[in-house]
């Protein structure tokens, strides 16, 4: 096997196993890991357009759970929502409650930015790339280009890339992007699957997707991450994870394959729920703080 570099770290990788693709069926996918690191990734991604096209963001792509253009089409029906609302809250908790200029980096179509928009005072815009991008503009959703989000020096108090990270083929790269749009203080708040709990079945994990989830994390691998671009990884309070609830709530109802949102699902302890949950596969992530 070629000698694999670590995405983090630089130190050497070991081959792990390949896996098939689901949605490009004739590509196989390397795994590799970085024992320093215990950071997994794709050695050989694709790059496949078709990948994130217009199928991708209506749910008939390489993740049929998601479907960003119905969520942000039906979005007081989408379970979406949930989520939505956990988000809002974790970052309230987390910022005192101020009002914060706040990016939304991998946005999709929008849906998070829009919801934002509605039900706080936050002043929030979005950066992606390819049709989701293309369709939240049409749909007057403020969106940066590449060069406005690359000259945002110190700009944001708060940035977020939900289901994000797991997409990037550099993650040092993109984090040394978001340390240089954030203000000194500013905060990064994100969500990722955890590698942590499902380390010795990974190949079976079925978030392990090839072609679009390439880079897969420990808590120890972003902690390394974080701290190679300035930013301290520091845990919620009990507080501050209350949004985590929701968040839950709506990967739990997502996973089942449920679309819409019902006040039958409010009666459900959710609370109970996502705390098992989150001992189980520890999602609740802490945050990154930019050092001053």
């Amino acid at each position: 096997m070629t000698n694999i570099k670590c995405k983090i770290c630089g130190g050497d990788c070991e081959y792990i196993d390949s896996k098939k693709g689901e949605f490009l069926s004739n590509e196989e996918f390397d795994l590799y890991y970085c024992r320093n690191c215990n950071f997994f990734f794709v050695s050989n991604p694709s790059y496949d357009k078709k990948l994130y096209d217009e199928a991708y963001y209506h749910g008939k792509g390489a993740d049929p759970l998601i479907n960003y253009i119905y969520e942000i089409e039906n979005p007081d029906k989408s379970i979406r929502l949930y989520e939505y609302e956990g988000i809002l809250k974790t970052i309230n908790a987390i910022s005192g409650n101020k009002k914060n200029n706040w990016l939304d980096i991998g946005c999709g179509a929008g849906g998070l930015i829009k919801y934002v928009s509605k039900n706080s005072e936050h002043n929030i815009n979005g950066f992606d790339t390819g049709y989701g991008a293309v369709f939240a503009k049409k749909s007057g959703i403020d969106i940066l280009t590449e060069k406005e989000y690359l000259n945002s020096k110190n700009k944001y108090d708060v940035i977020t890339a939900i289901e994000t990270l797991e997409h990037v083929d550099n993650p040092k790269v993109f984090m040394d992007n978001i340390q240089k749009a954030l203000k000194p203080g500013g905060i990064f708040f994100f969500t990722t699957g955890n590698v942590d709990p499902i380390q010795k079945n990974i190949m079976k994990w079925n978030y392990f997707i090839p072609e679009i989830h390439i880079c897969l994390f420990s808590e120890k691998s972003i902690n390394n991450l974080f701290e190679s671009v300035g930013l301290q990884y520091c845990l919620l309070s009990k507080e501050q994870k209350k949004g985590w609830t929701n968040i839950y709530k709506y990967k739990i109802l997502k996973n089942l394959h449920i679309t819409n949102s019902s006040i039958i699902y409010n009666v459900f302890p959710w609370q109970i729920i996502s705390n098992i949950i989150d001992k189980k596969y520890k999602l609740c992530w802490g945050i990154g703080i930019k050092k001053n």
